[in-house]
């Protein structure tokens, strides 16, 4: 496990396996690590009780928690597909082996939606 960000309280889990944190916002993220399809995903949950959190929290997060250096990804599934457990959650993945990121790089695509190689 890594060490609490900076201005982030560890608190108890009653999520097996998982890590819970608090900011001084009372923004709480979930953190944990899940074998999806063969494949090691780290996995942060963040909430807020009253509202679901903003772009701002997201980015926020996703630095103290995943690192400036590394993409995260926030999936937003099919209908069918969709499992909510909490109303105000939001959920960022990434893989634990990066050498093996299953993305591709959108960067390549250009302002016109071209392949810009």
């Amino acid at each position: 496990m890594f060490a609490v960000p900076p201005l982030w309280q560890q608190v108890e889990c009653p999520v097996k396996s998982s890590y819970m944190f608090l900011s001084m916002s009372r923004l709480k993220v979930v953190y944990g690590e899940e074998k999806i399809e063969g494949m090691w995903w780290r996995h942060l949950s963040l909430s807020r009780q009253d509202r679901v959190p903003s772009y701002d929290d997201l980015t926020k997060v996703k630095s103290a928690f995943a690192g400036d250096h590394r993409a995260a990804v926030m999936v937003l599934p099919k209908k069918e597909e969709h499992i909510n457990i909490h109303p105000n959650c939001l959920h960022l993945w990434w893989p634990v082996n990066e050498e093996h990121y299953p993305l591709p790089d959108f960067r390549l695509i250009d302002s016109e939606g071209r392949a810009a190689l």
